[in-house]
């Protein structure tokens, strides 16, 4: 069989907001807590490099997009004409 590339694309949060105010805590360090969502990106950005943040103000987070390249298996094209089935 052949295969070919397909490209995934997900949101991943990576800081919930810790009320009252704008206190944020990253996912991956729940005992850390960052004063500011501009100091909270900063920390992100140092240990990843990411410049691209979705902030959801309603659900209080921040979620990063991940993009995934996949291999699927692409299935043969038989023709019943060729007598190929």
């Amino acid at each position: 069989m052949a295969t070919e590339t397909k490209t995934e694309i997900s949101r991943e949060v990576v800081f919930n907001r810790v009320p009252p105010g704008d206190k944020w805590q990253p996912v991956t360090s729940p005992g850390t807590i960052l004063p500011t969502l501009t100091e909270a990106l900063e920390y992100h950005f140092q240990k990843t490099g990411e410049t691209e943040f979705f902030l959801s103000a309603r659900n209080g987070t921040v979620e990063v997009m991940k993009v995934k390249e996949v291999e699927v298996e692409k299935p043969v094209q038989r023709y019943s004409l060729y007598g190929e089935y």
